[in-house]
């Protein structure tokens, strides 16, 4: 039996653009879902933009930190 990794039970995400907010945020794929920065669709099973997603692009693109 492999060992599992810290992301295998986690859907994909549906862009390259929410793939790197996951990578450099630090708040758990739910807390960025209670923010609205991503959804999680359950039909598709993927991430996707949230309605927050643009302006915390942006905050990481400026080198702000996620999730204040």
């Amino acid at each position: 039996m492999r060992p599992r990794t810290l992301f295998e039970d986690e859907p994909p995400s549906a862009n390259e653009d929410v793939a790197r907010l996951r990578l450099r945020s630090r708040p758990s794929l739910s807390e960025l879902e209670t923010k609205g920065i991503l959804t999680r669709d359950r039909d598709e099973r993927v991430v996707k933009n949230g309605v927050q997603f643009d302006e915390t692009w942006d905050e990481i693109r400026r080198g702000e930190p996620v999730g204040r």
